[in-house]
């Protein structure tokens, strides 16, 4: 059974971007450019905030777990907020290697729980 912090943190984690978003496309249907940078901008600032939050969470959640499936299931929830703050640093630094490593990233922490969960499970991974 998953931790209950775990599940909802795990269901919280695209919140604040959904609302920087939908609040920048308000302003923008209204023309006003400089709400929506100033929106877009609070937006992301939000959105770094709730993700660190959330990796910190993770992170402490890893550490305390004693289940070897729960183990596996947060260092994929870890690596989502990682992907996110990659994300937002290449938009921040307008460097598009940076989505290169979230995209590697992202790859690799799929690969690796499927991985794990099928060793877990069956014994072997292949």
């Amino acid at each position: 059974m998953l931790p209950r912090a775990t599940v909802v943190a795990s269901s919280l984690l695209a919140m604040p971007l959904v609302v920087g978003l939908a609040a920048a496309t308000d302003a923008r249907t209204a023309g006003d450019n400089t709400s929506t940078a100033t929106t877009i901008a609070a937006g992301i600032a939000i959105t770094v905030v709730w993700r660190t939050g959330l990796l910190t969470a993770a992170i402490v959640s890893l550490d305390r777990s004693r289940s070897l499936a729960v183990r596996i299931l947060l260092l994929d929830t870890v690596t989502l907020p990682l992907v996110a703050l990659l994300i937002l640093y290449a938009d921040a630094q307008r460097q598009a290697y940076f989505l290169d490593a979230a995209l590697a990233l992202a790859l690799l922490s799929f690969i690796g729980t499927i991985a794990a969960a099928r060793f877990l499970a069956d014994g072997r991974v292949f």
